[in-house]
C-alpha cells in the first residue's frame, strides 16, 4: 500500500482517495462487471459496520463519499471534518477487509450494474465502439 499525504491548512477538511489497481481490463468474458459491482458493494456494509451504521456515520459528520471503475483503475472517494480522520480510516479499513455479501444487496447491486451498463453502453453507440475497440487493443499481441 501506497500512502501520498499533501497537507493544505488552509481548508479544515480532508480527502482521502484509495485506488485500486483493478478496473475492466482485468476482467474476461464471462466475468465481465465484477470491479463495478464490488464498487457497489463497498458501500453496503462491513463486518464492523452494517449499512445503516455506516451511513449514519458518514452523514452525521458532514462527510461524503462516492467511487468510479474504469477500464484500469477503481477508486474511492472521502471528503470529510479532518477531526474523523480516525473513522474515516476505521471504515475504510473494515470494508475493505471485511466487506459484507448480504444476499438481498448483491441482487439489487447487480442489477443496478446492469442497468448502468444499459444506459452508459449498450445504449450508446460511440461506447458501444470503444468497448469494442479497447477489446481488440487488449487482444493484440505485444511486439
Amino acid at each position: 500500500m501506497k500512502i501520498l499525504v499533501w497537507p493544505d491548512h488552509d481548508i479544515p477538511n480532508v480527502v482521502v482517495y484509495n485506488w485500486f489497481h483493478v478496473g475492466s481490463r482485468n476482467e474476461r468474458p464471462g466475468i465481465t462487471g465484477l470491479s463495478h459491482f464490488f464498487e457497489h458493494m463497498m458501500f453496503k456494509g462491513s463486518k464492523h459496520y452494517p449499512p445503516a451504521s455506516s451511513t449514519a456515520s458518514w452523514s452525521r459528520t458532514a462527510a461524503t463519499n462516492n467511487a468510479f471503475t474504469s477500464e484500469d483503475v477503481t477508486c474511492y472517494q472521502d471528503w470529510f471534518p479532518k477531526s474523523i480522520l480516525e473513522l474515516v480510516f476505521r471504515l475504510e479499513a473494515d470494508r475493505i477487509c471485511c466487506l459484507s455479501f448480504d444476499p438481498k444487496a448483491v441482487q439489487s447491486e447487480r442489477e443496478v450494474v446492469y442497468s448502468e451498463r444499459r444506459t452508459s453502453v449498450d445504449n450508446d453507440n460511440a461506447s458501444l465502439l470503444d468497448e469494442q475497440l479497447q477489446a481488440r487493443v487488449r487482444r493484440a499481441p505485444v511486439p
